[in-house]
């Protein structure tokens, strides 16, 4: 994707003050970004913008910026993110149950839920509406997903835990394991 500075300073309700025809390809941090790339500053990283070579950085109010363009707009975090969405949506996910995952039959799967390759769904668990299940996630019995969740590849949800609506579980996190370590007393460890 190609915009110019211009444009996106019109999509994020923003100011440009430099060259609004640069062409900008991507979003990158601040130490990556080119002279094709966006990126953002705030306090007190703005300071180092003389040093960087981004093809527009986007602040919340004007400061030296060697030769960089800017893009003034109320909150650079949110605007950065936003930039983030248009240059890389996120993958799109059809709903539906892979053949390959293993579901116990005593599950309840909500509408609209996206159960993905090699997926592990346990006994008397509750998948909410609009959900999503990466490959080789694992719920353990009795586990509750709120609605709108996303477990993201390789994630394990021990038996009996609770998600609420719209959690995010990244990529191979554990919910629900043992965390306490052990007790020992006469030689015997106590879980």
């Amino acid at each position: 994707m190609k915009k110019t500075v211009q444009e996106l300073a019109v999509l994020l309700g923003g100011t440009v003050i430099g060259k609004g025809d640069a062409v900008i390809e991507d979003v990158k941090g601040l130490a990556e970004a080119g002279l094709q790339d966006i990126t953002f500053a705030v306090d007190p990283y703005t300071e180092y913008l003389p040093q960087v070579h981004a093809g527009a950085v986007i602040v919340e109010k004007e400061v030296p910026a060697g030769d960089n363009t800017l893009v003034v707009v109320e909150n650079p975090r949110l605007a950065f993110s936003q930039l983030l969405v248009l240059f890389h949506p996120r993958q799109s996910v059809t709903p539906g149950i892979h053949p390959t995952a293993i579901i116990d039959g005593s599950a309840s799967i909500g509408e609209d839920v996206a159960i993905m390759p090699y997926a592990v769904i346990g006994k008397n668990v509750e998948i909410g509406k609009g959900s999503t299940i990466y490959p080789y996630v694992f719920l353990g019995d009795n586990v509750k997903i709120g609605k709108g969740s996303v477990l993201y590849p390789g994630a394990v949800i021990h038996e009996n835990c609770v998600l609420g609506k719209n959690a995010v579980i990244r990529a191979h996190a554990v919910i629900g394991g043992e965390g306490f370590g052990f007790a020992t007393e006469k030689g015997k460890h106590t879980r």
